[in-house]
């Protein structure tokens, strides 16, 4: 399984914007926000995943939320570091810092961490391996839970703009829209492919209607939730 946070190499938003709030019944194949390194192609499913001859977070810049009652968490995965290495945060305060595992880790030589929040705010994370470091930015959003209540009540209901969210976007197979694949979409990106369908480099989603007709406070509210989802494609926690 290529990595969850390679899809188009560097960076998740490509996938991300494909797959948001709307009812899909397919999604195209992720195209890549910038262009791939060059020892592997972002469509390579065969290599491993080797692309950062040295040390690299990616994201490069990682988005979540903070609501001071559910758990947000995001995945940050490490490459070029081996298996030894560590992710540490300049705020120890605002994250808790995991060592996670891909359900399926075929062709993904990365090591994953789960990040989860205790705070707002932006702080950096910084993988160590031997004396090699390299740094990515998290930044936290200040959520309410009546934003996440409101987001919720759309995503797991119909209205009158359209289908509830979870009716394509189910955990049990659906279209993944969990912080696994919304890391590097900003707040804004979401909200903008919820209610234009427009993807973030300009691109039309032309498979199915990706437009709905939500309020600025069912838009907030479904981005806080969607940061609250359990990131798909990794081994549960014990």
């Amino acid at each position: 399984m290529r990595s969850l946070l390679l899809a188009g190499v560097s960076s998740l938003l490509p996938f991300a914007m494909v797959s948001l709030a709307g009812c899909s019944a397919a999604s195209a194949d992720p195209a890549p926000e910038s262009d791939p390194p060059p020892a592997v192609t972002a469509n390579d499913a065969s290599a491993p995943v080797t692309v950062f001859p040295t040390l690299h977070v990616l994201p490069n810049d990682t988005y979540s939320g903070f609501d001071g009652a559910h758990a947000f968490r995001v995945p940050v995965a490490v490459y070029g570091g081996g298996s030894d290495v560590k992710l540490v945060a300049s705020d120890p305060a605002m994250v808790d810092i995991a060592r996670a595992a891909l359900v399926d880790p075929t062709g993904d030589d990365g090591v994953y961490f789960m990040v989860t929040t205790k705070k707002s705010g932006a702080v950096t994370l910084t993988a160590e391996a031997g004396s090699s470091k390299a740094s990515a930015t998290l930044t936290i959003a200040a959520y309410t839970t009546d934003e996440y209540a409101v987001g919720a009540q759309r995503y797991t209901n119909a209205a009158a703009s359209g289908p509830a969210c979870i009716s394509c976007h189910s955990p049990d197979g659906g279209i993944d829209h969990s912080p696994a694949r919304l890391a590097s979409a900003k707040d804004t990106d979401v909200v903008t492919v919820i209610t234009t369908g427009i993807l973030a480099e300009g691109s039309p989603i032309t498979q199915v209607k990706h437009k709905w007709a939500v309020s600025d406070a069912e838009a907030a509210g479904l981005v806080a939730y969607l940061r609250a989802l359990a990131p798909r494609g990794f081994v549960a926690s014990k």
